[in-house]
Formats: C-alpha cells, structure tokens, sequence
C-alpha cells in the first residue's frame, strides 16, 4: 500500500510527540522553580538539579533500549505504557511532600519520556511517503523546539505543582487520541533482551554523572571523581 499523510496518521505523530513535549517542558519549567523548591524541601542546590538531572538520566537509560522493546511489545502497548508511567509520575510530583517522592516521580516521567520521544520518529519514519519525509521529521523537531521555549515562560507562570497538574490533563488528550491513531510499525519477534547491556549502559551514565557532578567540589584524582569517570568508562566499554 502506498504511503499516505492522513488525519489519523497525524493525530498518531502529535500524540506521541506529546510525551516528549510534556518531558521537556516539565523540565525547563521546573528550572524556573528551583528557588521554590529550595525552600519548600529544604533541599541544596546541588541537590535540586537532580530534579531535572534525573529525568536525563533514565531517557538516555531508556532510549537505547527502544528497539528491542519495540519488536516485543506492539506499538499501541509501547505508547499506553509511555503514558501510564508519565501519568504516575504526575501523580507523584502533584502530591510530593518529602523531596525524595519527587524524585520519584521525575524518574516516572523519564521513563514516559524516553518511550515517547523514539516512538514518535519510528512512526515519522515509518509511516510517511519520502516526498513528505523532511516536512514531517521537522514538525516532530518543532514540537521538541516548541517545549524548550515554552518551558520557562510556563514555570514562571504556574506554580511548581500546577506544572504537573497542566501536563496531567494533557497527558489524558493525548493517551485517549493516541489509543484510537497510534499505528502498528512492525511484526513481532521473540527477540532476546540483553538485560546485562542495558544494566551496563544505565550503571556507566549514573557513574559519569557523578563524576562529572563531584568535579565542582572535589579534585580530579579523588575517589568520588576518578572511581566514578572510571567505572562510567568500564561500563560504556562492556
């Protein structure tokens, strides 16, 4: 069948675009908020970026992985389960009172957003016509481009839980217009998943993050520094 540009194929796109926009957007507002947070938590600076470091964190853990999850799982499966985690780490965020809850949740919508982010240009890429390849792969960069920008004029508009309480009703729109538009993009295999690489990759990024995050404070040749550049290395090697 010949590959066609239609409204539900759209709707399909923009509702697994919204994962990804909701990710970023939550981040850069929350940015905005961390005085707030600060205070409210009674919580370090060093430690209130790890709002936000976090959720970087398990989307790189995430994202390599998305091809062995996408020939196990259908691709509707794959999109709800992006929601449903993004959905409980709202939920999460919205009711926080301890600082380590809403980590928690940040880490939830990590996870809905290193599902969403691939899924949206696997189904770009897999869906629509070559002569429409470019102008489709560009609006799936605006909607990223757009949560960058809107971001921190949001967060200093709302307050830090009204962030969440906003991506919450989006986040519905969207699992309910992606439950009726979201396409199958390949047949199933029984494909085995590499659980040590995955392990391996998620250990090497926490490592280097501390290392990179020890820097500031300790000299380059201490254990807190080199132990953790040096094991984030071992383990991007295996």
């Amino acid at each position: 069948m010949a590959k066609k540009v239609t409204p539900k194929l759209i709707m399909a796109i923009l509702s697994a675009g919204m994962l990804s926009f909701l990710g970023i957007l939550d981040e850069t507002a929350t940015t905005v908020t961390f005085p707030t947070l600060i205070s409210e938590f009674a919580v370090t600076t060093d430690q209130v970026q790890w709002v936000n470091t976090l959720v970087l964190l398990v989307i790189a853990t995430i994202v390599p992985i998305s091809s062995q999850i996408g020939l196990r799982f259908t691709t509707k499966q794959i999109f709800m389960a992006g929601i449903a985690f993004f959905m409980a780490g709202l939920l999460i965020d919205i009711f926080a009172q301890r600082f380590d809850l809403l980590l928690l949740g940040r880490a939830l919508q990590g996870v809905g957003t290193g599902i969403g982010l691939p899924l949206m240009y696997n189904i770009i890429l897999t869906k629509v016509p070559k002569d429409k390849l470019g102008f489709m792969m560009g609006i799936g960069t605006m909607i990223t481009a757009a949560a960058v920008a809107l971001g921190p004029v949001f967060g200093g508009i709302v307050t830090w839980r009204w962030i969440f309480i906003i991506s919450s009703l989006l986040a519905l729109i969207s699992a309910f217009t992606g439950s009726y538009s979201i396409p199958q993009l390949n047949k199933l295999q029984k494909v085995r998943f590499k659980y040590g690489q995955w392990l391996a990759i998620a250990v090497s990024l926490v490592l280097l993050m501390l290392g990179f995050t020890s820097l500031a404070k300790q000299p380059f040749w201490s254990v807190q520094v080199t132990g953790c550049l040096g094991g984030g290395l071992i383990g991007l090697g295996i």
